[in-house]
This record gives structure tokens, C-alpha cells and sequence, in this order.
């Protein structure tokens, strides 16, 4: 929608559904700052708004950690996202 400046309620209310939507752990929301006048933008982050990293779909542990390692079998990641999914539909 452009620049509307980012408030920290704005934010927190895109963290908020990735956390309590049920489908909201499939989620991965990525807000960005742009700078009117430079034109550079910035990826804000959790840590930013001072809560932890968002932990791993299959082991709890630091998400970012287990993507870039490749931790997981790709089997694992899509039963959890299909078991997930078809929950949330069934009750729909």
C-alpha cells in the first residue's frame, strides 16, 4: 500500500497472526521499511520489537538455524504443513 510508516502496533499485529492464526505458523510475513527518500529498504525483524526468533515447525529450535542447515527432511516440513492445514479446514 506504500509508505505509511510503520508503526510498532502495525507490526506486532502482522507478528500476531503469524503466532495465533492457526494456519499462522505456515506464515512467514516479512515487513519492510522503505525510506521515502533514499529509496533503501530494511527488513524488519522480531528482534527489532524485542521478541525471540520464531522456533522450527518440526524441532522447536531457532527456525532461520534450521532452514539454513537444512536440518529437516522436506518430507517432515510438508507432513506438518499438510497435517496442519487439512486441521484447520476440517473445522471450517
Amino acid at each position: 500500500t506504500g509508505y505509511e510508516g510503520l508503526s510498532p502496533t502495525k507490526v506486532m499485529a502482522l507478528i500476531e497472526i503469524e503466532e495465533d492464526h492457526a494456519l499462522g505458523r505456515l506464515w512467514d510475513i516479512d515487513v519492510l521499511d522503505i525510506n521515502p527518500v533514499s529509496g533503501t529498504v530494511a527488513i524488519l525483524s522480531r528482534k527489532d520489537y524485542g521478541l525471540p526468533p520464531r522456533s522450527c515447525l518440526v524441532c522447536g529450535g531457532p527456525a532461520h538455524a534450521c532452514a539454513r542447515a537444512r536440518t529437516h527432511p522436506i518430507a517432515d516440513l510438508v507432513a506438518i504443513i499438510e497435517s496442519t492445514a487439512h486441521a484447520h479446514f476440517r473445522c471450517h
